[in-house]
């Protein structure tokens, strides 16, 4: 009996889905011809014994024959690498650097503000047990689910429900019928199996299909005019139709199109949808709020927030090497820096945060995008335990000349790294060029280089600044909260705070010989407590808490609990003269005063003043239970007799 007539009896026997049953077969692929042939005639009986619904029978026999006629040879050793970025490209775009996983070619290599894939790490587990699959999805018409759901091809649902499926044209452009039973199953670990074969397939395509104005993505999304172009890719402006139908204001979106050379990086299609599907939650007024990353047929793209306004490399770019002054930069410093931190309270590293990433409103308001290439840091990875099969750090994608010293080395991204870059960004804003003229961390060091003071900074602007730009993570400032603050201009307040410290130093000189006289009286009154402490002279509680009280709060709880036992039998011998029932003492409100005393010193938690407090509470009850039986028995006694006339 060959395997796929044992996956149809567990169909029929209802242990195996049908979902499951296409998503074991997307994942065995092609078999040798006689297995096929086998399998062939396995259906055909079945068919013929009237074991197999006809519309199933001829689903799955066109999912063999698609299987075996359409296996992938191996991928070659450099088939992930794409060729280097031509020199007229956009000089901060997204370039692949080319050759095998060993050919050693470094970042140094690009431009200097080009984003750069160096060559992919070894490829992680490809089968994640949470990815969702659809299969075949360039023919389904619908966006991938994120629960596990797949959807059958569409020949497969036309042979189920007697519809009709049919693709028009290069644009993605699909009309499809409207299907009745057996649409949706749920998937398991085989239809994860079978997302990342997709995905590789995916990238393994010759050419992705010709998207222009005009294109519709999904039956959806209809391309009006490009908008952007860069290394990963080219943004169109695109009208979301299921918007128009919901009558949204606001219809429009960004849609990214990936191009070839990022579509065949080895993982990084399976790495985006990881990480874009972090990006969309983070919320944040300053980040660009990513709503999908999808695929129709061999086209990749990614939908996004339409911002109607410029780059901020435009911008710097219009400077003219000038600069602004920090009163019309800080606030686009604390924009993009606000979205940094809310991305690192997350867990998420942007790791390639340069100005070609940041949008500026017609406001001139900051906003982030691109953190579809970011990496999850470890904090978030670990405490979730979410951690990502596939990191998209494997992509090594950085831009050198706002790369980190670590990242330059290969080292994993930290939320430091995205300071660095932050801190080059505003020097550009501030001066209209590069701190280190556009060459990379790891040549400046060498060089010996160290950026030019900015005019008209105060010292501790400055100092901010100069430690955002440290090579060494160590040296860095230590989080993008730290760089607003330090660079944030100072009210007019803020700036006479010297000049009045300057005005008052004469007072402060008479404070100071006042202090020290207070200092020294307070320091005599200290050490003539501790003398005291444990010698016969100082036996009352209470008038120990009063001196104790007098001191400042450090002194209290050092004195209290370096002395802590001497202290402790004080307040037993202030108790036991006023509550000892043996020796004839039953002052009991004088008793419980002392205990409160010790609470007030060492509070409700200490072990031996709740002792104390129990010992007082149990003698009281012991004397009064003595007491009543005493009197109990006086009652008993007769009130006239022989021995009492």
């Amino acid at each position: 009996m060959s395997q796929v007539r044992q996956w149809l009896d567990q169909v029929r026997l209802g242990h195996l889905s049908l979902g499951d049953f296409v998503g074991e077969l997307n994942g065995r692929g092609a078999v040798d011809p006689s297995t096929h042939q086998a399998e062939l005639e396995d259906l055909d009986a079945l068919l013929a014994g009237s074991e197999l619904d006809p519309r199933l029978h001829r689903a799955v026999r066109l999912k063999l024959i698609e299987l075996q006629g359409g296996a992938s040879p191996p991928a070659s050793a450099d088939a992930g690498s794409g060729e280097p970025q031509s020199p007229g490209a956009p000089d901060d775009s997204t370039v692949f650097a080319g050759g095998s996983p060993d050919a050693g070619n470094g970042p140094s290599e690009a431009p200097g503000d080009a984003t750069v894939f160096g060559p992919g790490s070894p490829a992680a587990d490809p089968h994640p047990d949470d990815a969702t699959e659809m299969l075949r999805p360039e023919d389904s018409g619908t966006t991938p689910p994120e629960d596990g759901t797949r959807l059958l091809t569409p020949e497969e649902r036309a042979s189920l429900t007697g519809t009709r499926t049919s693709v028009t044209g290069n644009t993605g452009s699909r009309t499809t019928g409207t299907p009745t039973t057996g649409q949706r199953t749920t998937g398991t670990s085989s239809s994860s199996r079978s997302s990342a074969s997709a995905w590789q397939r995916l990238s393994q395509a010759e050419a992705s299909e010709a998207v222009t104005v005009g294109s519709r993505l999904k039956d959806r999304f209809v391309l009006e005019r490009q908008i952007g172009q860069g290394g990963m890719g080219v943004v169109f402006l695109a009208i979301d139709e299921r918007k128009i139908e919901a009558r949204d204001r606001n219809p429009y979106v960004a849609v990214k199109i990936l191009n070839d050379e990022f579509r065949r990086h080895p993982d990084s299609l399976i790495a985006l949808q990881r990480e874009s599907r972090r990006s969309q939650q983070l919320a944040h007024d300053n980040i660009v709020r990513v709503y999908d990353f999808d695929k129709d047929g061999t086209t990749v793209y990614m939908t996004m927030e339409f911002v109607d306004g410029e780059d901020l490399k435009n911008l710097i770019r219009s400077l003219d090497g000038k600069g602004m002054p920090m009163a019309e930069a800080f606030p686009l410093i604390e924009g993009m820096g606000r979205a940094l931190e809310r991305a690192h309270r997350d867990g998420v590293v942007h790791s390639d945060f340069k100005p070609g990433n940041v949008m500026l409103t017609s406001d001139r308001v900051p906003k982030v995008f691109d953190f579809g290439i970011a990496r999850a840091g470890k904090q978030k990875s670990d405490a979730s335990g979410e951690q990502t099969v596939f990191d998209a750090g494997s992509l090594g994608a950085l831009t050198p000349a706002y790369a980190s010293l670590e990242m330059l080395q290969g080292k994993d991204a930290e939320p430091a790294d995205d300071l660095y870059a932050l801190a080059c960004v505003s020097y550009e804003l501030l001066t209209g060029r590069h701190p280190y003229n556009k060459i990379n961390a790891e040549q400046a060091l060498k060089q010996g280089m160290t950026p030019a003071r900015v005019p008209g900074l105060t010292k501790l602007q400055w100092r901010t600044l100069a430690r955002g730009l440290a090579f060494q993570r160590e040296r860095r400032i230590a989080s993008a909260g730290d760089l607003i603050e330090g660079l944030r201009p100072r009210t007019q307040r803020e700036k006479a705070i010297p000049m009045v410290a300057t005005g008052v130093a004469a007072l402060a000189a008479l404070g100071l010989l006042i202090w020290l006289a207070s200092t020294l009286l307070y320091r005599s009154r200290v050490n003539s407590l501790e003398a005291c402490i444990g010698a016969p002279e100082c036996s009352d509680a209470t008038e120990l808490v009063d001196r104790i009280l007098d001191l400042n709060a450090a002194d209290q709880l050092r004195i209290s609990d370096q002395r802590r036992d001497e202290i402790k039998g004080i307040f037993y011998g202030s108790l036991s003269r006023h509550w000892s029932p043996e020796q004839g003492r039953y002052d009991y409100a004088s008793a419980q005063e002392i205990v409160d005393l010790a609470f007030t010193l060492y509070g409700t938690d200490s072990a031996w003043v709740i002792e104390l407090g129990d010992g007082l509470e149990g003698g009281r009850n012991s004397e009064l239970s003595r007491l009543n039986d005493e009197f109990s028995e006086r009652i008993g006694e007769p009130l006239y007799g022989p021995e009492r006339p």
